[in-house]
């Protein structure tokens, strides 16, 4: 029987989506009053600000959540009216992560060079509290050809004795986000390399990104999006909405695990007068697991993220 403590309790992280990196490329060009606030606006533009994010996720399949932030500076880098260049920034700042099994924290860089192109690099340490059954360890007594068992029956079994480990760990990424918009149509293709280390000498099951890892151990992520922009107004700043359909590919190097998603997405970002102290946007991942390594041949996927910047 299905551990219930695990489904209400969201003790692990939720799903990792990005698709609203996309909202760099929907600029607000809406109509400029007179030529005297074109300028002012232009002006603090160029200025260097403190930028805060924060993103709410929950996932259902598998159960998750997590609140994730990151604190920067961030300076415009071109003063420019081209539009590969208009909007470019550098950020440096401070990036966290926390939920009922976990807390991480690291310095990060990101650099928007051209407006197609999104590049950041992460270093983060991360502290496990053995709750909920995470870090989970699992056994491979018995099991044909010795392969570690952490399959949904296995992960129950560890929330309902408890058998969850605390550790240290690290992880370092460096994620490249190529992305473009040609009309309505939005495309982007994040990609990123993950390389963490966890205190145990046996391979043990993260919660976050739902995977068996090696002591030390390398992940890669890519993610190719392509998708519908509706505008509801004349700049962003009125709102719009992208869905398009994502597949995801994330392969585990030294397990030897390779883990496919299909699946539709969804970004609706409110008008920011409906909210003075921020941006909120709503987005989504619904889909399916193909072959996934524990899950059989097709499973379900769907996780929400509710985020604000400002």
């Amino acid at each position: 029987m299905k551990s219930y403590r695990r489904w209400l309790s969201a003790a692990v992280a939720g799903l990792v989506i990005f698709f609203g990196a996309t909202q760099q490329l929907v600029a607000d060009d809406s109509p400029a009053t007179s030529e005297e606030a074109m300028e002012v606006e232009h002006d603090d533009a160029m200025e260097r600000h403190l930028r805060h994010e924060s993103l709410v996720q929950i996932r259902a399949f598998p159960t998750g959540l997590s609140l994730l932030s990151d604190f920067a500076v961030r300076q415009p880098l071109f003063d420019s009216e081209n539009a590969l260049l208009d909007g470019t920034y550098l950020d440096a700042g401070v990036t966290t992560g926390f939920s009922p099994a976990y807390a991480w924290g690291g310095p990060y860089i990101e650099i928007l060079p051209v407006a197609v192109l999104n590049l950041r690099a992460s270093a983060q340490v991360k502290n496990y509290f053995g709750t909920f059954g995470y870090l989970f360890v699992p056994d491979s007594d018995g099991l044909e050809g010795g392969d570690p068992d952490w399959g949904d029956d296995a992960l129950d079994r560890a929330a309902d004795e408890s058998l969850g480990q605390s550790a240290l760990g690290w992880r370092m990424e460096l994620r490249a986000t190529p992305q473009a918009l040609v009309g309505p149509i939005v495309i982007t293709g994040e990609t990123s390399v993950h390389r963490m280390g966890m205190e145990f000498d046996d391979p043990y099951y993260e919660p976050y990104f739902d995977l068996l890892f090696a002591p030390e151990d390398t992940l890669f992520l890519t993610r190719p999006t392509v998708g519908y922009l509706h505008m509801f107004g004349e700049g962003a700043a009125d709102g719009f909405l992208i869905v398009g359909a994502r597949w995801e590919r994330a392969v585990v190097r030294e397990m030897e695990i390779t883990r496919d998603t299909v699946g539709l997405v969804w970004n609706w970002q409110v008008p920011e007068s409906m909210m003075e102290w921020g941006t909120p946007t709503f987005a989504g991942f619904g889909g399916v697991f193909v072959d996934h390594p524990t899950r059989g041949s097709v499973s379900p996927y769907l996780g929400m993220q509710f985020m604000f910047d400002f």
